[in-house]
Order: structure tokens, then C-alpha cells, then sequence
């Protein structure tokens, strides 16, 4: 269940190239479950409950993986020319210059993720979903507004 909504979430990425894709699917597959003992019951039988990972290494970083594979091959997203070179960092992240058209873009531009803001939360904000986690309690745990969560959750599935 887990593998298919990544699948879902990568196939709902239509914009991003088949590499980015391959890149994307293999660092969220890597994302691991924690159960840990929470509760122990009347019954012979302990609760468990599923918690997100809150390991930076155990968790893929979504926006470090698209990043450094658009780096090995980048390509103009308004006349795919990969005639491009870089031009300047702006917000942490490499911009490019199109000789051809003469437009400016990052390794985002003209995908679903193109204005999404704090990237730093995406991940563990993918792991939560995955695991089936509601709005309310996603969006407190990632400390994002409500709305926030509602439109990433349309974006990202």
C-alpha cells in the first residue's frame, strides 16, 4: 500500500522528466515506519502505534533529490533546450538563463512544486500522508496552517 501512493504521488508529478521521476521514486521508497510500544491494555495484547521518522537521514529529502539530478542535465521548461547555463542562487536554489528563448528558470519551474513554500516540511509531511494521516493532525504535527495542508495534499496526490 505504501509503494502504490508513492507511485500515486510521483505519477500525479506529470511535469518532472522520467529521471526525476526514477530520482524521486527511489529516495521516497526508502522512507521507513517506526512502531513503537505506546500503550499497554487490559488485554494481553500491547497497542502499538505507527510515528513518523523524525531522523533527517532516515528520511529522504525530496527537494535535494530533484535538485541535484535537474544539475546533471538541465533543460529549459518553456522550449526544452538544454542549451542553458547557470545564473545566480536565488532563495538557496540554483538558477539557470536559457540561451535560446532567454528566459530564467530553477529546477522547479513548470512543475506542481513551483511556488510551494518550506521545503524544509515536505518530507515529513509526505510521510505522514503515506500513513494516512487527516489535515488537522498533519498540519499541526508539520506546523503549517490548515490550508496549507488541504492544497499540498492536492498538489502532492
Amino acid at each position: 500500500m505504501q509503494s502504490e501512493l508513492f507511485q500515486n504521488f510521483i505519477d500525479s508529478i506529470s511535469t518532472l522528466t522520467s529521471e526525476q521521476r526514477d530520482i524521486l521514486n527511489n529516495s521516497l521508497l526508502s522512507t521507513q515506519i517506526e512502531v513503537t510500544e505506546v500503550v499497554e491494555t487490559t488485554d494481553s495484547e500491547p497497542v502499538y502505534s505507527e510515528s513518523i521518522p523524525n531522523n533527517d537521514n532516515a528520511t529522504p529529502d525530496v527537494e535535494k533529490s530533484i535538485l541535484a539530478q535537474f544539475a546533471e542535465n538541465p533543460r529549459c521548461p518553456k522550449c526544452k533546450s538544454h542549451s542553458v547555463g547557470r545564473w545566480g542562487i536565488r532563495n538557496g536554489r540554483q538558477r539557470y538563463h536559457c540561451k535560446t528563448c532567454d528566459s530564467t528558470f530553477n529546477a522547479f519551474s513548470g512543475t506542481p512544486l513551483a511556488r510551494l513554500r518550506h521545503p524544509e516540511k515536505w518530507n515529513k509531511y509526505l510521510a505522514g500522508m503515506t500513513h494516512s494521516m487527516v489535515l488537522r493532525p498533519a498540519a499541526a504535527e508539520n506546523a503549517i496552517d490548515l490550508k496549507t495542508a488541504f492544497r499540498w495534499r492536492c498538489i502532492f496526490w
